[in-house]
């Protein structure tokens, strides 16, 4: 029996240097915290991984539309996918176009004013059975930093 595969879709995580980088890198490393606690297959980063690749408005607006993706619902519906991972909405959202199940992941970080929480998409693909993709909001501290302090407590509690 072949078995399904998991992949961990993120988008967007917009690393930069500084201080006030600080919540991005922390905000990634929960979603890779999430990646191997959910024991992907494939982690999967669709478009932004770090903040100075900015690109002009007219490049990537659809001037025939309000949507700023260059892709249309029938190029879905027509792609013959199961599964298409998308990027640049900071909100998750999924669509079902024809047979293919298009997903914004959402934001590692909530900082861009789009949306208050933080999430990552896991996603399952199962042959015969078709694709579901869950929307997991991430909290705010790693599964190392919950891990490193419940040891702390447990340290603190027979001192």
């Amino acid at each position: 029996m072949i078995r399904p595969l998991k992949i961990a879709h993120t988008s967007d995580v917009h690393l930069h240097d500084g201080q006030d980088g600080q919540h991005v890198r922390d905000a990634f490393a929960r979603v890779v915290d999430t990646v191997l606690d959910a024991r992907s297959d494939l982690f999967l980063i669709a478009g932004d991984l770090f903040d100075d690749n900015r690109i002009q408005g007219e490049v990537i607006d659809d001037p025939e539309s309000d949507r700023s993706s260059l892709i249309t619902p029938q190029e879905i519906a027509d792609s013959g996918f199961d599964y298409l991972a998308l990027g640049h909405v900071h909100v998750h959202r999924q669509m079902r176009h024809g047979n293919t199940l298009a997903c914004y992941p959402g934001v590692p970080a909530p900082y861009y004013g789009t949306t208050q929480s933080a999430h990552v998409t896991l996603v399952q693909l199962t042959p015969g059975a078709g694709v579901c993709a869950v929307a997991l909001e991430l909290d705010s501290q790693s599964a190392h930093q919950r891990k490193a302090g419940a040891a702390a407590t447990r340290k603190l509690k027979t001192d």
